[in-house]
């Protein structure tokens, strides 16, 4: 990932939208990405500050402590 934007190279894909989907919901249940992985971290965090990442959000998402 070292040096591309997304999985990839420089294009959101279908592995983008996957692998996001699938952190973020591991990041729900307890398992968190490794901070010692710092290209997926600043990948995650490029996906997770996309418009539509945000916007796909569940209403009550907050509430019920799970984004995914």
């Amino acid at each position: 990932m070292s040096g591309r934007d997304f999985v990839g190279g420089n294009r959101i894909g279908l592995a983008d939208i996957t692998l996001y989907c699938c952190l973020d919901f591991a990041k729900g249940v307890g398992q968190p990405i490794p901070a010692e992985l710092k290209n997926i971290n600043a990948w995650f965090q490029r996906m997770d500050q996309r418009p539509s990442a945000q916007q796909s959000l569940s209403p009550g998402w907050e509430q019920v402590g799970m984004r995914g």
